[in-house]
């Protein structure tokens, strides 16, 4: 299991969250880098617009499939807004799966845990060098 810092996300920004808790950024400085967010959730393509000006390796997936030894970004059916997305990590770098949930610590708010995650969407898996990233600038 990695060391990763659990960030709570404000409103409609779990996707950005989880990029800060995968790279050990703070979050300010990862919404700061998508000033035009609308406040309204992130797509598929503004996220990784995202993590290219950031400059953190990824690996989109075209399928649901995960592998062990990898920290993965997962779509997931929101448990708050009918009909919603919402964004979390799967850290599958131990024998089993680590549901790490950006909505965990916000009032009011379900989230996932291992005990409740039963499928996923979309995939971007980060490689686990990530984390050290910010060492090498």
């Amino acid at each position: 299991m990695l060391d990763i810092k659990h960030i709570v996300q404000e409103e409609n920004t779990c996707t950005m969250a989880c990029i800060a808790m995968a790279a050990d950024m703070s979050y300010k400085e990862v919404k700061n880098a998508y000033p035009e967010f609308n406040g309204k959730g992130m797509t598929k393509r503004q996220t990784l617009q995202l993590l290219e000006r950031l400059n953190i390796p990824n690996i989109p997936y075209t399928d649901a499939t995960i592998f062990g030894g990898r920290l993965y970004l997962v779509a997931v059916p929101s448990l708050n807004i009918p009909g919603g997305m919402h964004t979390i990590l799967l850290d599958y770098t131990s024998k089993e799966i680590i549901v790490i949930d950006p909505n965990k610590g916000y009032p009011g708010r379900a989230y996932y845990t291992n005990d409740t995650l039963i499928s996923w969407g979309e995939v971007i898996e980060f490689p686990l060098t990530i984390n050290t990233m910010q060492d090498d600038n």
